[in-house]
C-alpha cells in the first residue's frame, strides 16, 4: 500500500512539471540586450539582430506555436522595450519573451 501511495504522489507531481527543451542558441541570440540597445543607437548591426529575432519567432510558429500575427516593426518595438528593461539578458531571452507574449493573445 505504501508503494501505491508513493506511485500516486509521483504521478500527481508530474502534472505540475514544466516542460522545457534543451537547445543551444547560435548567432545574435547569444548577444546581450545591452548590445542590442547600443547597436540600435549607433550602428547598422541591429539589422542582423532583428532578422535573427524574426527567424526565431518564425521558427516558433513553424514548430507548432500559434502566434498572433505581427509585423517586423512591432517585433523591433517589443525588443527595444525588453532590452531597455533587461540589458543583462540575452537577445535570445527577449525573443523567448516575445514568443510568450504573442502566444497569450
Amino acid at each position: 500500500m505504501k508503494n501505491f501511495a508513493t506511485l500516486n504522489l509521483l504521478l500527481a507531481s508530474l502534472v505540475f512539471v514544466n516542460v522545457s527543451y534543451a537547445y543551444t542558441e547560435y548567432g545574435s541570440g547569444v548577444s546581450s540586450c545591452g548590445a542590442w540597445v547600443n547597436d540600435r543607437k549607433t550602428s547598422s548591426a541591429w539589422h542582423q539582430n532583428g532578422q535573427w529575432v524574426n527567424g526565431f519567432v518564425s521558427a516558433a510558429g513553424y514548430f507548432g506555436k500559434t502566434l498572433k500575427n505581427v509585423d517586423s516593426d512591432a517585433i523591433l518595438v517589443f525588443m527595444d522595450n525588453y532590452c531597455q528593461q533587461n540589458p543583462l539578458n540575452s537577445i535570445g531571452d527577449g525573443a523567448k519573451a516575445l514568443v510568450r507574449e504573442l502566444e497569450s493573445k
